[in-house]
């Protein structure tokens, strides 16, 4: 018998071995574990990261096997991210399904700093949690306005109160407990430092996270949040109205209604919520702001400024009278 024939059954060997082993172990149980094993394969993480997390946690007999098998059926670009639970014995096949599926032990979502309530049921919306739940009558529940009322009896809508971070839950979560969650979230971030500040500034809780509000939708740098706070509290001191333009956004938002851009028309609209229309504070938050507009509400800067434009690159210019205000919106706002 020739080398190359020896060679060549050799080969065919190896692969009929080698394809029996594979077989074998794509649909062998990968682990035999005592208690159930939890994994988090967070986002972003690269298909080495995912295999090593697995490793690591004794759930993979044969790494080598599994990469193969992810790689030739292309399935590596679809595992999705998350925690997931293993409590039996899983084939490599049978891992592949679950990574795929997102068959995860919780889900994530994310509430943007500065969302209110409206972009909430959105967000809630999307992630399938809304199913057969009338959202804006579960915002006004007695429980959760229960739940909210342990931070000030004042309280009167859940706004600025549900925490933006985010969020892992259990499947079958319902949005209730979602958002019980948030309030608790809040609750344990900031009320101790609230109520201490609230006092030393003889305001309230509920008045503090206004503001924080204000500051949240009129600045995203957080260099200038200080200066929009002592701006507001100036105005607030001298009897000023606060004409604050996202307080007119959201009384049109509370009617149903999101313009673009506001007109001289908007700004006399006739809404409790309108800080050009009404002095003082609206009635409630306008969204539910994030830490650094929350610091900014209770250490507001140090200055004697009384207004500020927009120089449409994001950030503000600050003026301390009328003339200079209407010098630096002929400038800013041409």
């Amino acid at each position: 018998m020739s080398k190359k024939i020896i060679l060549l059954l050799f080969f065919v060997a190896l692969v009929i071995g080698f394809t029996w082993y594979s077989y074998e172990t794509l649909n062998e149980p990968q682990y035999s574990l005592s208690v159930p094993v939890e994994v988090y394969i967070k986002p972003g993480t690269s298909f080495s990261g995912t295999i090593a997390s697995l490793t690591e946690k004794g759930l993979l007999k044969d790494p080598f096997v599994f990469k193969l098998y992810f790689l030739a059926t292309d399935k590596h670009r679809y595992i999705k991210a998350g925690y997931y639970l293993f409590d039996e014995p899983l084939s490599i096949i049978e891992f592949g399904d679950k990574l795929i599926k997102g068959e995860s032990l919780y889900s994530k979502i994310t509430i943007p700093e500065g969302s209110n309530l409206f972009d909430i049921e959105g967000i809630l919306r999307k992630q399938g949690l809304l199913e057969g739940t009338d959202y804006f009558q579960l915002i006004v529940s007695e429980e959760l306005l229960k739940e909210a009322r342990t931070i000030e009896p004042e309280i009167e809508s859940l706004e600025g109160y549900l925490f933006p971070e985010t969020y892992y839950f259990a499947k079958g979560e319902t949005a209730l407990s979602l958002l019980t969650m948030m309030i608790r979230e809040f609750k344990k971030r900031y009320i101790p430092l609230l109520k201490k500040k609230a006092e030393e500034m003889n305001s309230t809780v509920k008045a503090l996270v206004i503001m924080a509000s204000l500051i949240e939708k009129e600045t995203g740098y957080v260099e200038e949040k200080p200066l929009v706070a002592s701006v507001f509290y100036n105005r607030l001191g001298r009897g000023m109205k606060l004409q604050c333009d996202p307080t007119v956004y959201y009384s049109f938002f509370m009617m149903g209604r999101y313009p673009e851009i506001l007109t001289k028309e908007d700004l006399e609209i006739d809404s409790p919520y309108n800080t050009y229309y009404y002095s003082g504070f609206p009635p409630t938050p306008i969204c539910n702001p994030g830490s650094t507009s929350i610091q900014a509400a209770l250490n507001p800067a140090n200055s004697d400024y009384l207004y500020f434009v927009s120089k449409r690159d994001g950030t503000h210019y600050f003026s301390r009278n009328l003339n200079e205000h209407l010098n630096a919106k002929a400038k800013y706002q041409r």
